[in-house]
């Protein structure tokens, strides 16, 4: 049975305070309580590794939980309330935390509201 470190920070970096601990395989960890808003930054999603973690429906898991098997990074993903990169009218945020991407724009809202 091995140890494997887990990583918890933010992006962008400095939100909150990067934490590092090592843990033996197969232990159940959660991701730490974080703050849906710092700042005028936005809490959008975690990935682990790199990858998204949502719910059944598709929407962002706001504290996960995990059996760790290897080296894992979680990071919490904010974007700045106010950013629209792609000049949609739809702020950044939105879009990353409901359709994990940039393309959404008015022309998907297939239910007229």
């Amino acid at each position: 049975m091995g140890q494997y470190s887990f990583e918890q920070k933010s992006e962008p970096a400095g939100l909150f305070s990067t934490t590092s601990q090592s843990y033996n395989s197969g232990t159940s960890l959660d991701t730490r309580s974080i703050s849906t808003q710092y700042n005028d930054f936005i809490f959008t999603h975690w990935t682990l590794n790199g990858v998204r973690q949502n719910d059944a429906i598709g929407q962002p898991l706001h504290q996960l939980n995990f059996t760790i098997s290897t080296n894992t990074v979680a990071i919490a993903h904010y974007f700045n309330k106010d950013e629209d990169t792609d000049l949609d009218g739809i702020p950044d945020w939105v879009e990353i935390k409901h359709f994990s991407n940039l393309t959404t724009n008015s022309e998907n809202d297939h239910d007229g509201d």
